[in-house]
């Protein structure tokens, strides 16, 4: 089985350890393991356990979660996210043309679930989505009626 993890953090920390150890510990020779990440400290980590990697400058994410989701002057990092969808899908693109055969797509945080369905679109295959965080259901924000 051949897996195209997705990721949105460069730094290495928890979400990207957690990832890091369950594809390592998976048994040698069931999975083939490839990742699309953004450039930073967690893809050294990656290339230990991956068959491939294809770094990015950023992966979009959106965040509604209930520790941080958009609010007053949070809302200007939608403009970072916006700047970082081409990355996002030239990214995509370039794992497609890599992985063309891949069969499952997971991705590592809900917050990137932009990224997730447009591998899911581009490959045509099943999307495991990993929520580490609790979304926010306030009825009385818009974005959650």
């Amino acid at each position: 089985m051949k897996i195209l993890y997705i990721g949105g953090v460069g730094p290495f920390g928890g979400a990207s350890r957690s990832l890091y150890e369950a594809v390592g510990a998976l048994p040698k020779g069931t999975v083939e393991s490839y990742f699309l990440m953004p450039r930073g400290t967690a893809l050294d980590f990656y290339r230990r356990v991956a068959n491939g990697v294809v770094a990015t400058r950023g992966i979009s994410r959106f965040d509604h979660s209930r520790a941080t989701h958009y609010r007053g002057m949070r809302w200007l990092i939608v403009l970072r996210e916006a700047f970082h969808l081409p990355f996002t899908v030239l990214g995509l693109l370039r794992a497609r043309r890599l992985w063309p055969d891949i069969d499952l797509i997971h991705v590592n945080e809900y917050s990137e679930i932009l990224a997730g369905l447009v591998a899911k679109r581009m490959f045509g295959v099943p999307l495991i989505l990993h929520v580490r965080s609790l979304v926010e259901t306030d009825r009385a924000l818009s974005r959650t009626r």
